[in-house]
Order: C-alpha cells, then sequence, then structure tokens
C-alpha cells in the first residue's frame, strides 16, 4: 500500500509539469497506435468502449467531463488540431478511407440520424458569431490544404465534373441570382471581383502572362493579315491569267 501511494504521488507531482504531460501522452498514443495493428485487440477495445456506454452513468460523467474542457476555447482549439492530424494521417491509408466512407454511407441511410444532424446544423446557423467562425475555419483550413498541388489539382478536377453535370449547373446559377437580390451580397460581390482584379493585375507573373497572350495575339492577327493578302493576290493573279487566255 505504501508502495502504491508513493508510485501515485509521485505520477502526481510528475503530471503538474506540462512537457512530462505531453510525452506522457505521446507515449500512450504510440502504444496504443502499436497495439490496434492488431485486429484482435481493436475487436476487443471496440466491445468493451460498447459495454462502457451502455452504463448511463459513465455517459453523464464523459459529457460533463467534455462540456467543462471546452468551456475553454484554447482546449477546444487544441482539440480540434489534434483531431485533423489524426484524421490526416489515418486518411492517408485507402483502406481506412474506404471504411469510413462506408460506415457514414450507412450512418447516412437513417432518416433519424439526417434530421437530427439537420436541427443541429439550424442550430447553430442561428447564431451569427459562429457562422463566422465556422466560415473563417473553413476558409483558412482550405488555404493550407491549397497549398498542397496534389489538393488543388483533385479539387479542380471533382469540380470540372461536377460542373458538366446540367442539374448541379441549374442549382449553382438559381443560388446565385437568389443571392443576387441582396444588396449586401452584391456590394460583397463587386468588392471581392476589383480586389481579386487589383491582385491579378499586380501579380508580375499575370502581367507577363498578359503581355505574351497580347503578344501572341498580335502575331496571329498579322499572320491572318498576311494569308488573306496572300489569297486575293492569288486570285487577282488567277484572273488576269484567264482574262489573258481569252484575249489570245
Amino acid at each position: 500500500m505504501n508502495y502504491r501511494k508513493a508510485e501515485a504521488e509521485s505520477k502526481k507531482s510528475r503530471r503538474d509539469y506540462s512537457d512530462f504531460r505531453q510525452i506522457e501522452k505521446q507515449r500512450e498514443h504510440s502504444t496504443k497506435r502499436e497495439a490496434r495493428k492488431d485486429e484482435d485487440f481493436t475487436k476487443r477495445e471496440l466491445a468493451a468502449k460498447r459495454e462502457v456506454r451502455q452504463d448511463n452513468n459513465y455517459r453523464k460523467a464523459e459529457a460533463e467531463s467534455q462540456k467543462s474542457q471546452r468551456d475553454h476555447s484554447d482546449f477546444r482549439q487544441i482539440e480540434r488540431q489534434r483531431e485533423h492530424s489524426s484524421k490526416r494521417e489515418a486518411r492517408k491509408d485507402e483502406d481506412f478511407t474506404k471504411r469510413e466512407l462506408a460506415a457514414k454511407r450507412e450512418v447516412r441511410k437513417d432518416n433519424n440520424y439526417i434530421e437530427k444532424l439537420k436541427k443541429k446544423v439550424r442550430s447553430l446557423r442561428d447564431n451569427s458569431d459562429l457562422r463566422q467562425i465556422e466560415r473563417q475555419r473553413e476558409l483558412s483550413s482550405k488555404r493550407e490544404a491549397r497549398k498542397n498541388e496534389d489538393f488543388t489539382k483533385r479539387e479542380l478536377a471533382t469540380k470540372r465534373e461536377a460542373r458538366k453535370n446540367d442539374v448541379f449547373k441549374r442549382n449553382e446559377a438559381e443560388k446565385k441570382k437568389i443571392a443576387r437580390q441582396d444588396e449586401e451580397y452584391r456590394k460583397h460581390e463587386s468588392e471581392r471581383d476589383f480586389h481579386r482584379k487589383q491582385e491579378s493585375r499586380s501579380n508580375p507573373e499575370n502581367l507577363e502572362y498578359k503581355r505574351l497572350t497580347k503578344q501572341s495575339s498580335k502575331q496571329k492577327n498579322l499572320d491572318k493579315d498576311r494569308s488573306c493578302n496572300q489569297s486575293v493576290k492569288n486570285t487577282k493573279n488567277k484572273d488576269t491569267d484567264f482574262t489573258d487566255h481569252e484575249k489570245n
């Protein structure tokens, strides 16, 4: 008993240091990752979790602890980043991605799930501040992702495929039509277009590209004019040859 008490106290004193807690957490995660490579362990772990979650007291305690943690915005941010990074790592495995998609498809077949999700999204979007935060977070994550060339190529390819669909095009046009009825949206759209033009004009690469395109278009026009003049000359020569032949 004395030994166990001393060990518990030493662990507690160590955990007061954030660096030690971080090291301990990483070690725990690495051991779990190693263990989860074994399918039997994963099955046992999932079965144990299901059994535990059937207890109402456990669920209440877990919900309260999560709620208290999420009251701190810094903790929420760290939790979110950790979740994203772990998902990114996991999605590098094709089998995991396939399993995830299959599970999502199965869940979305349930009408109750869809209704709950819609209600949740609606209640969240009623709060304009939360919508703004959500939008900023989405844009920042997209910016980060677009730094990767492969992601950008895939995104463009999917957009091209989607735009081939007539229904998608109609829906997009209707959405824009409805949005443009709002004066604020029209102002925002015009400002956005203006800023985009300014950015493109200030970019030296774009200026060089414009110069080259203008030069090539001028060259094409000159070539066309030359070919037209040549064809006119040829027709004139043919006509004169024909008239000379008639005179003779």
